[in-house]
């Protein structure tokens, strides 16, 4: 059987949930409930990710950058696939080519605008070769 949480969990999962707007105090004075979903909170109960990831995923759907948005949830729901190579001269190739891909993709220093911006270099691939090049270029796993 399941254990109990510990109430300082429950608590600071009830402050996560308020923080992201999908839990406010109940404002009805019949109402017997202290919490209540917002209409938020209802689309992220749907989704099975970290509700700062759902509601990622709900404001890019929201906004029409669903495909940049899903690519930043990925990212910061596994680990980086970016590869750092032992040798020195191929650390150096990769990090430049991944500035390069910085600077042309207009994404700044932004390490979850990067990962949109492979994915987007990912689906222009046009083949097999050109993907595995990708992922040599920029030392992707």
């Amino acid at each position: 059987f399941l254990d109990a949480p510990v109430p300082a969990a429950v608590t600071a999962a009830i402050q996560s949930l308020k923080a992201v707007g999908a839990l406010v105090e109940a404002t009805a004075p019949t109402t017997k409930e202290k919490l209540s979903l917002t209409p938020l909170g209802y689309h992220l109960a749907a989704l099975p990710c970290a509700p700062r990831v759902a509601k990622l995923l709900v404001f890019g759907a929201v906004l029409g950058v669903l495909p940049a948005a899903s690519a930043i949830a990925a990212a910061l729901s596994l680990r980086s696939p970016f590869l750092s190579p032992q040798e020195p001269e191929k650390r150096s190739e990769a990090d430049a080519a991944k500035r390069a891909l910085q600077e042309e993709s207009r994404c700044g220093r932004s390490d979850h605008l990067l990962m949109a911006a492979v994915l987007d270099e990912w689906d222009n691939c046009r083949g097999a070769r050109e993907k595995r090049h990708l992922c040599s270029r920029l030392s992707l796993s």
